[in-house]
C-alpha cells in the first residue's frame, strides 16, 4: 500500500510582479521573488557573478593603454630634447666658423673650402665646413663666408647640420 500524498508538499506557483515562483514554502517563494528571481530560479545575484571580472580585465586593458601612452610621450619629449641640444650645437660650431672665416677673411688669406674639427668642451663632436667668396661692389671689397656646422656624422642618429652665411665689410 503506497502512503497518500500529501497535498501540502506539492508546489505552489506563486504569481507576484511576473515573476514566478516555484517552491514548497511561501516565505522561500518572498524571499526568490524579492531576490529577483524568475522562472529559471536562478537569482539575480547568481546571474551577475561575472559582471566583475569584465569590469576588471576592461579596466586593466585601459589601464595598460594610459600606461603605454605615456611611456610613449615620454619617449617622445626625450628625444626631442636630445635633437634639439644636437641642433644647438651644430649652430654654435656654424657660428665659432663665421668668426673664424671673418679672422681669415681680413687677416689672411681664406683658403676654400676648409674644415675645421672642433675640441671644445661644449662643442666636442662637431665640424665646420667653411666657404669664402669676395665680391667687388662700386669699388669695395665684399666677403662672404659660408660656414656649415655639423654634429656628429651622417650615419649617427643625433646628426644635425646648420648652415649660417655672412657678407661682410672689412
Amino acid at each position: 500500500m503506497q502512503p497518500k500524498k500529501n497535498n501540502k508538499n506539492l508546489s505552489l506557483r506563486v504569481r507576484r510582479s511576473n515573476l514566478l515562483c516555484c517552491t514548497t514554502k511561501r516565505q522561500d517563494c518572498r524571499a526568490h521573488i524579492y531576490n529577483g528571481a524568475r522562472n529559471d530560479g536562478i537569482s539575480l545575484k547568481k546571474r551577475q557573478q561575472g559582471v566583475s571580472i569584465v569590469a576588471a580585465i576592461f579596466l586593466i586593458t585601459a589601464l595598460a593603454l594610459l600606461a603605454t601612452a605615456a611611456v610613449q610621450l615620454v619617449s617622445t619629449g626625450q628625444q626631442s630634447i636630445s635633437q634639439e641640444i644636437t641642433s644647438v650645437k651644430a649652430y654654435f660650431a656654424g657660428q665659432t666658423g663665421l668668426q673664424w672665416g671673418m679672422y681669415q677673411a681680413v687677416y689672411a688669406t681664406p683658403n676654400t673650402p676648409q674644415t675645421i674639427t672642433l675640441s671644445n668642451s661644449g662643442l666636442s663632436n662637431t665640424t665646420v665646413d667653411l666657404i669664402f667668396a669676395s665680391t667687388t661692389i662700386d669699388g669695395n671689397t665684399y666677403y662672404q663666408v659660408t660656414a656649415t656646422g655639423k654634429y656628429s656624422t651622417t650615419a649617427s642618429p643625433e646628426y644635425s647640420s646648420r648652415e649660417l652665411r655672412m657678407m661682410f665689410k672689412p
